[in-house]
């Protein structure tokens, strides 16, 4: 291993020491480090067999942690997703891990907590930032 692939595996090490990363992700990192080809290729065929990148796994635990504290619908975690580089083929999957009973909930939780912010407020009003509330948030 040369020392120029060495320096690539220190730089992904430390970029997947702060949060998990996709391979996208990953990839546009290193490119913006001036990282060869060769050695990103390498790079990320160490990665994946050591399971440090894995989309399917980062996928299940965004939706996961989603359900539990964001609270964000189907349409905003596409488009997050989308923009982290996760493959079209594994966004499929994220109605099997995202049942709409469960974005229903999480839409009814932040529907309840934004109704009790905006008590007082004429209805109209409530009405509105309901919706744009929810809008925002991907339901």
């Amino acid at each position: 291993m040369s020392s120029q692939t060495e320096k690539a595996m220190d730089l992904a090490a430390n970029y997947l020491s702060y949060k998990a990363r996709t391979a996208s992700e990953m990839i546009t990192y290193l490119r913006k480090k001036n990282v060869a080809d060769a050695d990103i290729d390498y790079v990320m065929e160490k990665l994946r067999e050591y399971r440090y990148v894995d989309d399917e796994s980062y996928l299940k635990n965004y939706v996961e942690n989603n359900r539990q504290l964001t609270y964000y619908g189907t349409k905003r975690l596409l488009q997050d997703l989308k923009r982290r580089g996760i493959s079209d083929d594994l966004l499929r999957t994220l109605g099997d891990l995202f049942p709409s009973a469960a974005e229903y909930q999480c839409c009814m939780t932040v529907a309840v907590k934004n109704l009790r912010q905006l008590n007082g407020k004429p209805v109209l009003e409530k009405r509105k930032k309901q919706y744009d509330k929810l809008a925002r948030r991907g339901f």
